[in-house]
Parts: C-alpha cells; sequence; structure tokens
C-alpha cells in the first residue's frame, strides 16, 4: 500500500524534528546554529567588498546661487560635509566674520513624528521626502562679543545665521535625487564663501 503525505503533515515533521533535536541539545553546542534577522547572528560584510567614500573638496565663492550635480554615484546613500564660511575675498584674511559648519544629507523616506502624544513617538505614516538633510554652525563676528551665534537647520546640510534671526549669508542643500545623481543648490551672500571637504557614500 502507498502512503501519501501532504504538504502540511511533512513541515509538521520537519518542525518536530527540529524540536527534539534543539530540545535535546539545549544545554550543548548545537550544529545547527540560530538564525534571526537582527543584524547581528549573520555573517558579516568583508570590508574590502565596501565602495569607498568618495571625497570632495569644494570651494563655494560669492555667488547669489548655484545649482550643480553630481553623477555616477551608484547607490548614493550620505552625504556629509564639514568646512567653514567666512566673509571677505576668497583666500585672504583674517576675516571678521567667520563659521564652522557640520551637516549630511541622508537617503530614505522621511516620516513625520507625531509628538503631541505625549512621551510615545511614533510615525504617522505620511511620507514627507525620500531624503533627509540637517547640519549645525557656529557663527562668530570678532568686532563684537554679542554677535556669536549657533544655529541648526533640517534644510540644509550647510547653513550660516549671522544674525540669530534668519540673516542665511551661505547655504548649500540637495534639491534633487535620482538614483546616479545628486543635485545640489549654494547660494552665498556677496562677499563671503564656504570651504570644505564633502564625502559622498
Amino acid at each position: 500500500m502507498d502512503e501519501y503525505i501532504t504538504k502540511k503533515d511533512a513541515e509538521k515533521m520537519v518542525q518536530d524534528g527540529i524540536n527534539s533535536y534543539m530540545n535535546a541539545k539545549q544545554f550543548t553546542l548545537s550544529k545547527i546554529p540560530a538564525h534571526k534577522h537582527n543584524g547581528l547572528d549573520v555573517q558579516k560584510i568583508e570590508e574590502n567588498d565596501l565602495l569607498p567614500a568618495n571625497q570632495y573638496f569644494m570651494n563655494w565663492v560669492s555667488t547669489t546661487s548655484e545649482v550643480f550635480t553630481i553623477s555616477k554615484i551608484p547607490n548614493f546613500s550620505l552625504l556629509t560635509f564639514y568646512g567653514v564660511a567666512t566673509n571677505g575675498a576668497y583666500g585672504g584674511g583674517p576675516y571678521n566674520e567667520k563659521a564652522t559648519i557640520a551637516g549630511e544629507a541622508r537617503v530614505g523616506k522621511v516620516f513625520s513624528i507625531d509628538t503631541a502624544s505625549g512621551q510615545d513617538y511614533y510615525s504617522s505614516g505620511n511620507t514627507i521626502s525620500n531624503f533627509s538633510q540637517a547640519c549645525t554652525s557656529a557663527y562668530t563676528d570678532v568686532t563684537s562679543l554679542s554677535k556669536q551665534f549657533v544655529s541648526s537647520s533640517a534644510a540644509y546640510f550647510a547653513f550660516v545665521d549671522s544674525t540669530g534671526a534668519g540673516n542665511t549669508v551661505a547655504s548649500a542643500k540637495i534639491t534633487a535625487i535620482t538614483e546616479t545623481s545628486i543635485e545640489i543648490t549654494v547660494a552665498i551672500t556677496s562677499n563671503w564663501y564656504i570651504r570644505g571637504f564633502l564625502f559622498l557614500s
């Protein structure tokens, strides 16, 4: 007589066998390692297989606004910027007004967060953008101790406010991202420039 096993019966037999084996090996070393998709107990990526970040040294000199595109960037996911902004002719100095800037942009869906619900923060599920950028800067005018400001922005990866009240003298932001390129818009007040390092990963 031929016996037929259903798919459900076969799955149950396999699961019972696994459970029996794991119970028997509960306090000894198992030949079958535990596996969860938590990023910890999976095979690690070899460092040599990673693509290195591209580094650009940027000089943005006084201009009303400039838009440029960096292309041929496979799997772009992170832009990091470290720089300074100063007033006066580029390459000269010393300058009375100066600022340090640190910022970044990340590719990925951005969601709004509902903070009105007390301590339980959660995403509302409303997609705002497919990338996010933010920066901090510290501005000082050496001619006056009262003219020192720190600022932050979630709209730029480089941003300098010279008054603490929204007087933007230098800024740079991503305005568009495709699968192979990024578009950057830079705006600089007359006699200012931004200089720094842009890393693309």
